[in-house]
């Protein structure tokens, strides 16, 4: 039930400047406050101070994007246009209020287009894609994340091609599309191991196996989870080993290696219990209670599915208190919006 293939999330930050240092919420707040004056100044300090609360605080973050929105859109300044839907989008994003994000992200390229600043495009096809992707529109997907690597590739920069084919292979597994998978794995380790970007290599290893399983390969899948195994254990990159070490216990099971099996399930399942993943403790309970069954020992394999069920149910728990919090964030700001319009509109009637 743990995702088989990792995806590298890459949320690009919506602060005004390009390598500006971050600053404490506090200190931001205090700029805004001692800066009332309603110009670009105010408004990037606004946007700062919304990029640094958008996780902790939506509803307040949106509000600071719509204040930044209304001063850019004052002065006609095209960036801080750009770059407050960009933020309002972020906001939506957080919120699981996907249609209004897409509609905040479009306006942001379409208010960006003139500018030709490369980082704010590609940012803004990276989010794009994000959503088609988690909508499950997969060629609309694949037409940003497209976008996204050529802008990367303008940027010359190579964190960033990596992550734009790490996604794109993501999407064609999911479209069974597995030579363009591997394809897009094996480009990004090659930048990757040439840039020395050691962390994401575990990452690719693993998803380039799953690749190759689905593929009906299982000796270049295991030759894969090896790597990512060894490396995962090197870089501290302990979710693409954990993955890749319960993909290779549940292809060993498969193949009948039972010793082998029991070797990598038991060690997926010491790394989830170090991890605190649900997910992970999940999956290798399932698997491990397989082993057992197959092996006729059904006591052991009661006991362990039962574990199995209770962090199955754990995860699922989680989700739907995620999905209540998010809910709940979204009735707040929905709520502050109203009292803030009927506060304006009072000012507006004296």
């Amino acid at each position: 039930m743990a995702k088989r293939l990792l995806l590298i999330a890459f949320f690009v930050r919506a602060i005004t400047g390009i390598g500006q240092p971050t600053a404490s919420v506090d200190s931001l707040f205090r700029l805004v406050r001692q800066h009332p004056t309603r110009d670009s100044n105010r408004a990037t300090n606004l946007l700062r101070l919304a990029d640094a609360t958008v996780y902790t605080d939506p509803a307040t973050a949106m509000r600071y994007a719509d204040e930044a929105l209304a001063i850019s859109e004052e002065r006609h300044w095209t960036k801080g246009i750009a770059l407050s839907w960009r933020q309002k989008g972020n906001a939506y994003y957080v919120f699981s209020d996907n249609p209004a994000a897409m509609d905040s992200y479009i306006k942001a390229l379409n208010a960006a287009r003139p500018l030709a600043i490369r980082e704010l495009d590609a940012s803004l096809f990276n989010n794009l894609a994000n959503i088609y992707s988690d909508e499950k529109q997969y060629d609309k997907a694949l037409d940003y994340y497209g976008q996204f690597l050529d802008a990367a590739r303008a940027l010359k920069s190579a964190k960033e091609e990596t992550i734009a084919l790490v996604n794109m292979g993501t999407v064609y597994s999911e479209l069974s599309e597995h030579g363009n998978a591997i394809a897009c794995g094996k480009q990004a380790l090659d930048i990757c191991r040439q840039g020395g970007i050691d962390y994401f290599v575990p990452i690719i290893l693993n998803n380039l196996g799953v690749a190759y399983e689905k593929k009906g390969d299982a000796d270049s899948a295991l030759d894969y989870f090896r790597q990512s195994i060894a490396l995962g254990e090197r870089s501290g990159n302990n979710d693409a080993r954990a993955s890749s070490l319960e993909e290779s216990g549940k292809l060993y099971l498969a193949r009948g290696e039972d010793a082998n099996a029991g070797r990598y399930i038991r060690q997926a399942l010491a790394l989830g219990q170090q991890l605190q993943s649900a997910e992970r403790l999940a999956d290798a309970w399932q698997s491990l209670s397989q082993l057992y069954e197959k092996q006729h020992d059904y006591a052991k394999a009661l006991d362990a599915y039962k574990q199995y069920v209770l962090f199955r149910d754990s995860v699922s728990n989680d989700e739907k208190r995620a999905s209540l919090t998010k809910k709940e964030m979204q009735f707040d700001f929905e709520r502050k919006a109203a009292a803030t319009k009927a506060a304006n509109d009072k000012q507006a009637a004296i």
